[in-house]
């Protein structure tokens, strides 16, 4: 923390030895901290911070999608091309047969 001159705060001094007393305390803790406590801090900051949480949300929202869609899109008749460029998967992953002949 800056030095500050008292006298150009304007704030009462019981203010200002708070304020000081504060500053001193996060000073001394980031000197005593330990290796683990400053790991954890850093997880914790990235964790908690509302890019990472919105990123999270989004991947959820995919993966429950992609999850429900076999069962919300369930059209008849849609068939997939398998590997070799038959028509031989559905959307379910097994083949159907339509009529006689099975493809």
């Amino acid at each position: 923390m800056k030095n500050v001159d008292a006298s150009r705060t304007g704030l009462p001094s019981h203010i200002e030895d708070t304020v000081r007393s504060l500053a001193q305390l996060h000073a001394e803790h980031h000197q005593n901290a330990t290796r683990h406590d400053r790991v954890v801090e850093g997880a914790t900051a990235v964790l908690a911070h509302p890019w990472f949480m919105i990123g999270m949300g989004f991947i959820a929202g995919w993966v429950s999608v992609s999850l429900a869609a076999p069962t919300c899109l369930s059209i008849p008749g849609l068939r997939l091309a398998g590997r070799d460029g038959n028509s031989g998967s559905t959307l379910y992953g097994r083949a159907r047969s339509h009529g006689a002949a099975a493809r």
